[in-house]
């Protein structure tokens, strides 16, 4: 039996409700695939093992959507795992459960029309329902990911009552960190509905939670709102002052996205100059980080060395 063939086997026992098969065929498809060198497939045959096996599957499905909205926020692709969507929205659909099908479908969403006509059936309390069906350790990513996905897909209203539910709940905690992450999210969620004076009056309030969020943060989010507007210039201004925060406290990863932003910019205003001197930052910065990361794992062999000579 070919690859494909094992898959859709597994799939269709999946679909008629016989976990104890479809686990075993995934399993065996995972070694498979694994053994071809096919390493997608291989992934996305443990990706539905995983689900099988926390034995209830509605919430396996809950946590595995967010998931693929955690690898897509990290820039990893996920078009393998977003394939099975398919196959999960089937059940959903066999389940008669539709609040898990437009959820399954919302984070699956390969088109922007796609994505607004599943974003746009979501009220406040099917999203409140649908989070208290999710695993509780994925709550709050819940929270975090549904809001923005749903601004993406337009549906403003829905995803600022969602935020506004987590920053009641920060302010009940004291959580003035939260309160700061979540004010970013309501500036980001304008700022995806081209709502930019709103965006710029959440920055404001967030500039009172700076030590919380870091500052890096806060310029990189006025860096994005403004190159939304098409403001060149405050855009390049807040992205190096984004990038100078971020050298300051060895954030490589705030220090290539400031960057990789002001190339962009550079590309889009036909500033040649400066797109030729930030790339040799790019670089130069790469090799900083190179040497940095070898000289903590040279430290780590060193220190492991000595704890190796004190155990005998």
């Amino acid at each position: 039996m070919d690859l494909l063939e094992l898959e859709k086997k597994a799939d269709e026992l999946f679909l008629g409700d016989n976990m104890d098969e479809a686990l075993k065929t995934y399993d065996e498809l995972f070694v498979e695939s694994r053994n071809a060198r096919n390493f997608p497939m291989a992934a996305t045959a443990q990706f539905m093992s995983a689900i099988i096996r926390t034995k209830d599957i509605t919430k396996g499905i809950l946590a595995a959507m967010i998931l693929i909205a955690t690898w897509e926020n990290n820039n990893i692709d996920t078009s393998p795992f977003v394939r099975k969507c398919k196959i999960l929205s089937e059940y959903a659909t066999h389940k008669n459960d539709e609040d898990l099908y437009h959820y399954i479908m919302l984070i699956g969403a390969d088109t922007e029309e796609t994505l607004k006509a599943h974003a746009g059936f979501f009220t406040h309390d099917k999203i409140v329902a649908l989070n208290e069906r999710m695993p509780e350790e994925f709550r709050d990513a819940f929270h975090i990911f549904v809001a923005i996905i749903l601004a993406k897909g337009d549906n403003y209203d829905v995803s600022m009552s969602v935020l506004n539910d987590m920053m009641q709940d920060f302010d009940r905690e004291g959580n003035r960190k939260g309160m700061g992450i979540t004010l970013g999210l309501m500036a980001e969620a304008c700022r995806l509905t081209k709502r930019f004076d709103e965006a710029l009056a959440h920055v404001e309030t967030l500039k009172n939670y700076k030590d919380e969020v870091g500052a890096h943060a806060l310029y990189y989010l006025l860096g994005d709102i403004y190159l939304s507007k098409e403001d060149f210039e405050k855009a390049k201004e807040n992205f190096e002052l984004a990038r100078k925060e971020a050298d300051a406290c060895e954030d490589f990863d705030g220090i290539f996205r400031s960057l990789e932003s002001l190339v962009y910019i550079a590309q889009c205003t036909h500033n040649h100059d400066d797109e030729k001197k930030y790339i040799e930052m790019f670089e130069d910065y790469k090799q900083k980080y190179e040497e940095k990361v070898f000289m903590e794992r040279m430290k780590a062999e060193h220190e492991h060395e000595h704890e190796g000579e004190d155990e005998n």
